[in-house]
């Protein structure tokens, strides 16, 4: 048997919508009287982040353990090296993006 689908019911407008600002995430209360903790990034105006979406750092991998051979090592340090850099470009890109939404 396959199952009815629900659409969803009312209307919303584009214009109207853009002129409100977003609560801060926090405590909210529900329709039922329920309080409860608004996490969600989409949900809420976060300042300094990257299109509400804090920026996400690459971690570093786990380290050789002692007695690792000089390959292993090279190795380990190229990588942390590259993950520096990348981790560098999205934090400068982060900060490009957020003046250019401050400016508007």
């Amino acid at each position: 048997m396959a199952k009815k689908a629900r659409y969803q019911t009312g209307g919303s407008s584009r214009r109207r919508d853009g002129k409100q600002k977003a609560k801060a995430p926090g405590k909210r209360k529900s329709k039922s009287g329920k309080i409860y903790i608004e996490r969600r990034r989409n949900r809420s105006d976060m300042p300094g982040t990257l299109l509400g979406v804090p920026v996400k750092l690459v971690k570093y991998p786990k380290r050789p353990k002692a007695g690792a051979s000089t390959l292993q090592l090279e190795k380990y340090l190229n990588r942390v090296k590259a993950i520096d850099i990348e981790n560098s470009s999205r934090k400068e890109l982060a900060t490009k993006i957020t003046k250019v939404i401050k400016k508007k």
